[in-house]
């Protein structure tokens, strides 16, 4: 049974909120962002060197995944998207992450560059 949109609520098609749909759209947009091709493979290794540093440094510090999301003000599927090198991270996205795990941004980016 799929439930209809009531335009007097705040939900959505399929019975999510506006916010969550809002949300899974704009996922899905960054996720298509980030299919590499050829010439960007060496793009690709830097995001998952970079993801494979912030999994590190998260998992020293015992945090999971929604509560660093959480504390830099992510979605806890855009961390993970992260960590796995799937996520086109900007320099402020990156100090944010760099900021709630409270090392520094070039800490994150050691390796990344080889």
């Amino acid at each position: 049974m799929q439930l209809q949109a009531d335009p007097n609520n705040s939900v959505g098609i399929k019975g999510l909120p506006r916010r969550e749909l809002a949300c899974a759209a704009d996922l899905r947009r960054r996720q298509s962002a980030c299919n590499f091709s050829g010439a960007e493979m060496w793009l690709r290794r830097f995001y998952e060197r970079v993801g494979r540093n912030i999994a590190t440094e998260r998992k020293a510090q015992a945090l999971l995944q929604w509560r660093l999301a959480e504390l830099a003000g992510f979605l806890p599927s855009e961390i993970a998207l992260c960590e796995r090198g799937k996520f086109e991270l900007g320099l402020s996205g990156l100090q944010r992450i760099a900021d709630a795990l409270r090392v520094t941004g070039v800490s994150l980016l050691r390796g990344a560059f080889e």
